[in-house]
């Protein structure tokens, strides 16, 4: 890289970082509590400096979308906690990393700046976001039953270790003349 776009990238990843920065301040006061970590922020850095600046600001976009199933399965569930968001950003990045030429597609339509149609086969960004959102659906419906289940089964599983601690109780009760020793 020349100095040009070195001095592009740092820009641009500090332009990233000011506006996670910003999203993290807003959140506190808002939310009166830690909204982001400094870990994101300083992921958010990396990205900007990876992406640039117009991929940067959908990156965050696209986490928030990514994350919000989870969300709302907490949410529903009635967990109170923190979201961990770093893996959202990283999955927002890597989607973006490698396929940032569909990204460029979709955002420069989305802003109106494509001149013509796209001559490329194969999927657009819009598809596999959709995709994305409807399996993220699908999870937020079942991931419930799912756990309701799991713990249903862990439940039945302390209840038969108890079973098996009170039959040995008593056969060490009745092994030693009715004495508990």
């Amino acid at each position: 890289l020349g100095l040009k776009e070195t001095i592009y990238s740092i820009l641009s990843g500090l332009l990233i970082f000011i506006i996670v920065y910003l999203l993290m301040l807003l959140g506190n006061f808002l939310f009166k509590k830690e909204s982001l970590g400094g870990g994101d922020i300083k992921l958010s850095f990396i990205a900007g400096l990876t992406l640039g600046p117009i991929l940067g600001v959908f990156y965050i976009i696209l986490a928030s979308f990514l994350a919000f199933p989870y969300a709302m399965y907490i949410s529903v569930k009635g967990e109170e906690g923190m979201l961990p968001f770093g893996p959202f950003l990283v999955t927002s990045m890597l989607l973006l990393y490698f396929n940032s030429d569909l990204a460029n597609i979709f955002i420069n339509a989305l802003l109106g700046l494509s001149g013509g149609t796209m001559k490329h086969k194969g999927f657009t960004l819009v598809e596999l976001l959709a995709v994305l959102v409807l399996i993220s659906l699908v999870m937020v419906i079942a991931l419930p039953g799912i756990f309701k289940m799991r713990d249903r089964m862990n439940e039945k599983a302390l209840n038969a270790k108890i079973e098996i601690i009170e039959s040995a109780a008593i056969v060490h009760v009745q092994n030693n003349s009715n004495e508990y020793k």
